[in-house]
């Protein structure tokens, strides 16, 4: 996938004037213990997903999403990062 293809789906949770300004992003999640008991079958109703984007000055900033975009984003993530890395925005 090309940067083109990349911009709607990221400038939805990033703006796309603040892209220079980033070092990485990365998906990661944190699950709930309570939730985590008391689920039913095979559902994870008890994990909570977020994006986390860190800046070139180091500041770390945590965007909650959820499973159907964390799915759309899993796939996408390398590439951006990449194109984070080699553009010169």
């Amino acid at each position: 996938m090309n940067a083109p293809d990349l911009i709607p789906i990221f400038e939805s949770i990033i703006p796309k004037e603040q892209w220079a300004l980033l070092k990485k992003v990365s998906l990661k999640f944190h699950d709930v213990a309570l939730l985590k008991w008391i689920s039913f079958g095979n559902k994870n109703i008890y994990r909570r997903y977020y994006l986390k984007v860190t800046y070139k000055d180091q500041l770390v900033k945590k965007i909650t999403i959820s499973k159907t975009t964390k799915d759309q984003l899993k796939q996408n993530i390398k590439t951006f990062n990449y194109f984070l890395k080699s553009n010169k925005l």
